[in-house]
């Protein structure tokens, strides 16, 4: 029997999208229900082009959240991701014609709401328009590594325990036809440096889910890893 994770993952975007929205509308009212029935393009391309590719569901996930200033005054998130004891806004910012004509007041606002979220301990982090169109792969793996240093989310295949990151290097080398992988597709992959890859490659190689690989090449050894961990399709690539 299909566990509801996998159930889930099989549905298109649009269709787990328009749920989660109707879900939401159902439960808020006031102002926040007046956002919801107005939600952006771009905040659903947010959604679209960066969150469900990086994890497949909105677990966890609250649109148009509300959220109360230090003046009690009301103010909305794009999304809040409330997990474990964190708290993360995540933010989708446009680029138009109104920006050129905000107030020095509006623009003062904006920077104090994101102080006072900060002081209220949320997470803050955010993403342009021409980021989210143009380089969304790179906005998913900030918001994984994000995630992936708040929440540990180890998962298990038998005893061996597999953090975040280290699940999203054996995703990367299930993807490949021979399931070899080199340090430098990494780094490029996850926006990673060379030591951080190293690190997480020795930690796989040591748990047996890696192997090194050296050939030579004119004369020369490269590094290549080549994935040896049985059911490895078996872990979960999302929070």
């Amino acid at each position: 029997m299909e566990n509801k994770r996998t159930v889930r993952s099989n549905l298109g975007f649009e269709e787990v999208y328009e749920s989660f929205l109707d879900k939401h509308k159902k439960l808020a009212k006031g102002d926040r229900l007046r956002r919801l029935e107005e939600h952006g393009s771009l905040e659903k391309l947010l959604l679209e082009k960066v969150w469900w590719p990086a994890f497949g569901n909105f677990d966890n996930l609250h649109p148009e959240y509300e959220v109360t200033d230090f003046k009690d005054g009301d103010r909305f998130l794009d999304y809040a991701l409330l997990v474990a004891l964190f708290k993360v806004c995540i933010e989708a910012d446009g680029f138009g014609t109104h920006q050129k004509s905000i107030t020095r007041w509006q623009f003062n606002d904006e920077r104090n709401r994101q102080n006072d979220l900060v002081i209220d301990g949320w997470i803050v982090i955010r993403f342009t328009y021409d980021e989210i169109t143009n380089n969304p792969r790179k906005c998913q793996m900030k918001l994984q590594q994000l995630i992936g240093k708040m929440v540990p989310n180890i998962a298990r295949i038998g005893n061996m325990p597999y953090s975040f990151l280290e699940r999203a290097v054996i995703k990367y080398a299930i993807g490949k036809v021979d399931g070899l992988i080199i340090p430098g597709e990494i780094e490029n992959y996850m926006e990673l440096g060379k030591y951080k890859v190293k690190e997480l490659l020795r930690s796989l190689v040591d748990k047996g889910a890696f192997e090194p690989v050296n050939e030579g090449i004119e004369g020369k050894r490269v590094r290549k890893y080549r994935l040896i961990l049985k059911d490895a399709s078996l872990l979960y690539f999302n929070i």
